[in-house]
């Protein structure tokens, strides 16, 4: 019998590894074939009519399928982003307060950096770092100037390598705590040179058994911290054309909203260009803690927020300017925590008096440029204090620093003019009297010199205003507003100097612009105490900050360029130097923004300054 009849492959054909022919095996009755039967089951393979569930088919052709499962992805996703916006600040809030209580409860084993370093600007050519350990131990700073390759900015430089490592002297402050973890540390570097970068290093030394003759490797220690910073000076040649300054003022105890901020801030910068990861130098008006005594709020409401959480090393590579509160006021004049009290080493000399470690003022001055000056006042000395300060301020504006500069800066923490406060602390509790010792004591000196532009925080509202200097004298001898000569009120209320100008929103009128940018997270103010009648931009309930962008003209006849997202909505041109050689004046410019806490554009107005090229 022939084996192929019964459908089983003959020994030929499996020899040749070749399938037989398929045999198909017809009905015998009105039932359906089997290859009838076989081509209706099997699936179709055309994939645009096939329908079945298939486990490996894609995720979003399954949620497209199933609408109630594309809701249901979305839900997760919202209330996913919702948790964290909402949890986000209590989680930094969280992370802060239990790294500080870590250390209160000696879970930290070992001796290391309780705070990161911060800088702080003592003068023209002279910052501090300071920096704390939960030990006493002997700490080490190096630092030098990096050599830098060519790069797309003068902060954009990328470190290549430092040749010559200094060594700087260290100062340990012991602060006085029960648990004994709090050891500051200050160094000072001096004789900075302007547009330099500089490298620093913080290490802590093996200790070594003395009764050994085992000699120190000749490698350095291993780094606790290592940054660099760049240092804005008077230089004529090395400096840059453009500087980006940041102000803040009265963060105080919300660290939450503090660091917001800074996040923003660092949004901003990057959003004016890519190589502007940081701004140059930050102007602080006071009140970074509420209590200075607290030493719980300088770990976790500032300090955290300064070095830590953020995408960049902000306060470890940006030199701080700061201008002391009433919140975090150093009565001792110890100043551990913000690099010990400005030298101010030319005054003394030039009142024939040796210069001392410590004293209570903080006033000082400092140029980012030789075509600026910025002063930076007190306001809580008292009146032996207060007449030093004045009879310094009045040497300073004799200074040619001060004469030369086109662009004339004073940061002080109370402003002279306060609009918003809380009412009853305001009338019942006297604190109207710290904006009177500022207006009628240090305004008056400032107004006579030509001072382009004043900032000020204590007030933790948004107020912008002009005031020209023929009103200067009724304003700065008045107790309140409602003490103003009527003259005088209803010339700021109809701003003549407004209509005066030939170009549209430009005010050409010698004066005076102030700023308040208290708004960087303490109580927003909500009560209107004063009505001044000058200011052209108040806003209440915006947390914010400021940003500051200086640009200094090339050459003769030229004018300063920075380049800013928003135009300005003011310009105001000042004064300036008032004499220049024939053809080498010069316009320079700064350009104000203030910012919200969400990133939107609060405010915006422009500086003209005429100046003197360098050869002037």
């Amino acid at each position: 019998m022939d084996p192929s009849y019964l459908g089983v492959p003959s020994p030929k054909a499996l020899r040749a590894r070749t399938p037989p022919p398929l045999r198909v095996l017809e009905s015998t009755g009105s039932g359906a074939s089997y290859a009838a039967l076989r081509s209706s089951t099997r699936p179709s393979r055309d994939h645009k009519h096939r329908h079945h569930k298939s486990p490996n088919a894609p995720l979003l052709e399954r949620i497209q399928r199933r609408p109630k499962l594309l809701l249901g992805v979305i839900a997760v996703f919202l209330a996913a982003w919702l948790v964290w916006h909402l949890s986000a600040d209590y989680i930094v809030l969280f992370r802060f307060k239990m790294r500080d209580r870590a250390y209160e409860e000696r879970w930290v084993k070992g001796c290391g950096l309780r705070k990161k370093p911060l800088l702080f600007v003592r003068g023209t050519n002279e910052v501090a770092v300071v920096w704390e350990s939960n030990c006493d131990r002997e700490f080490e700073l190096r630092w030098g100037v990096e050599e830098v390759a060519s790069a797309g900015g003068w902060m954009s430089s990328r470190k290549v390598k430092v040749d010559k490592w200094e060594q700087s002297k260290v100062k340990r402050v012991r602060i006085s705590d029960a648990s004994n973890t709090h050891y500051a540390y200050q160094s000072i570097l001096k004789n900075l040179a302007p547009g330099a970068i500089y490298a620093y290093e913080v290490s802590l030394p093996t200790l070594l058994d003395t009764t050994l003759d085992i000699k120190p490797p000749d490698t350095p220690p291993t780094p606790l911290a290592s940054h660099s910073f760049s240092w804005a000076g008077p230089s004529t040649t090395s400096a840059p054309p453009t500087l980006h300054f940041a102000t803040l003022a009265d963060n105080q105890y919300n660290v939450r909203t503090f660091h917001r901020i800074l996040l923003a801030l660092l949004s901003y910068g990057r959003s004016l260009s890519p190589s502007l990861p940081k701004p140059h130098l930050i102007l602080h008006a006071g009140d970074q803690v509420q209590n200075p005594h607290n030493l719980a709020q300088w770990q976790t409401d500032f300090w955290e927020a300064m070095t830590s959480l953020l995408p960049v090393s902000l306060g470890q590579s940006t030199p701080i300017l700061l201008a002391r509160g009433n919140h975090d006021w150093d009565s001792t004049g110890e100043n551990a925590y913000t690099g010990g009290s400005p030298p101010r080493a030319d005054w003394l000399a030039h009142r024939g008096r040796r210069s001392r470690d410590k004293h209570v003022g903080t006033y000082m001055s400092y140029s980012p440029h030789s075509r600026c000056r910025i002063l930076v006042l007190d306001s809580n000395l008292d009146e032996m204090e207060q007449r030093e300060q004045e009879e310094w301020l009045e040497w300073e504006l004799g200074r040619k620093e001060w004469i030369g500069a086109s662009l004339r800066i004073v940061m002080v923490h109370v402003a002279p003019f306060l609009e918003y406060w809380d009412r009853k602390a305001w009338t019942e509790g006297k604190e109207s009297q710290w904006s009177i010792f500022v207006r009628l004591r240090l305004t008056p000196l400032l107004s006579q010199h030509g001072t382009s532009l004043v900032i000020s925080g204590h007030q933790h509202a948004y107020s912008r205003g002009f005031l020209p200097h023929s009103l200067h004298r009724s304003y700065t001898t008045s107790n309140s507003s409602t003490t103003l000569p009527p003259f005088a009120l209803a010339t700021a209320h109809e701003r003549g100097w407004e209509k005066s100008s030939p170009i549209p929103n430009t005010i050409a009128e010698e004066g005076t612009v102030y700023v308040i940018c208290g708004g960087a997270g303490g109580t927003l103010d909500e009560d209107l105490v004063e009505r001044w009648g000058f200011y052209e931009r108040s806003l209440r309930g915006k947390y914010h900050f400021g940003w500051v962008g200086l640009g200094f003209a090339g050459g003769a006849g030229e004018t300063g360029r920075v380049e800013m997202k928003e135009r300005a909505g003011r310009v105001y041109e000042v004064q300036g130097r008032e004499k220049c050689r024939p053809g080498f004046g010069v316009t320079d410019v700064l350009e104000w923004r203030a910012v919200g806490v969400d990133g939107r554009m609060l405010d915006a107005f422009r500086i003209e300054a005429r100046g003197c090229s360098e050869e002037g």
